[in-house]
């Protein structure tokens, strides 16, 4: 199997945008729903069917258009541009429900390659992998995770409509790392079955080389076809950690084509 046709996400980030998040309430959660469609447009609010219930603070906004983060990623209410050429995933229980998506790259056979760190003292860090996407709320995703242990959870979903429609979720064996090192991350998608690999490193080591993940390539420390929607392609890019885990900080992103020259397919 070969991979061609490199994307490489590269560059000196020198400013930060960060963008609206919503916070929890105190004692009552915060509840968002999103209208669509409505026409003709009506005054709109809250009511109980329970006496004495009282609401506080409503907000209602027009759709968010996706943020242009220095012209390659789109997203909504999601992350914040770092310096050290590395994209920082929030996670507050609000914006890890959205991708951060890269602009105008669409493929269904691929193989992504990034760096994740993070402080990993009290808890694990994790990032995801979306791919499959044709909006925010229609995608799979895949969430790897940096500890250290050598066996760290992931966690695969399908969104429809923003409901997971299939998932599953459990351990993998993975390096164990210390604060301060850099977990590498591989993911290949042939169109059927996802793998996944990884790699640790001390901080300011060279990335992996191809010869690097050959050597590991026959023992992929995930491999499945399950929980996958029917794969017509679409855009890709990053899935925030969801709650619990620490803010996880990305970067040296490479995306290549499946090669259907070489692959036979």
């Amino acid at each position: 199997m070969e991979w061609k046709g490199e994307l490489k996400v590269s560059g000196t980030f020198t400013r930060a945008q960060r963008f609206q998040t919503i916070p929890a309430g105190n004692g009552f959660p915060w509840w968002m729903t999103t209208w669509s469609n409505c026409f003709p447009g009506g005054k709109v609010g809250l009511y109980s069917n329970l006496a004495g219930v009282k609401f506080d603070s409503p907000q209602v906004r027009m759709p968010v258009p996706a943020a242009d983060l220095l012209g390659r990623w789109e997203s909504q209410f999601s992350s914040i541009i770092t310096g050290g050429n590395q994209l920082q995933l929030l996670q507050d229980g609000i914006t890890n429900t959205f991708p951060v998506l890269l602009k105008n790259l669409r493929l269904q056979k691929w193989q992504a390659t990034w760096s994740m760190t993070g402080d990993i003292s009290t808890a694990p860090i994790a990032s995801g992998w979306a791919f499959n996407a044709g909006d925010v709320n229609n995608l799979d995703y895949f969430m790897l995770s940096m500890s250290s242990s050598s066996s760290t959870g992931y966690q695969i979903f399908s969104l429809s409509n923003g409901a997971a429609t299939s998932y599953d979720y459990g351990s993998m064996s993975s390096p164990a790392a210390t604060n301060g090192q850099v977990m590498w991350n591989r993911l290949e998608f042939d169109g059927t079955t996802l793998k996944a690999w990884q790699i640790v490193k001390n901080s300011g080591a060279a990335a992996p080389t191809d010869s690097d993940w050959s050597a590991i390539h026959a023992s992929p420390a995930y491999s499945s076809s399950a929980h996958i929607r029917s794969n017509s392609g679409g855009r890709m890019g990053f899935m925030p950690p969801h709650g619990g885990n620490p803010v996880a900080n990305v970067g040296n992103l490479t995306v290549r084509s499946y090669d259907t020259s070489t692959s036979g397919n």
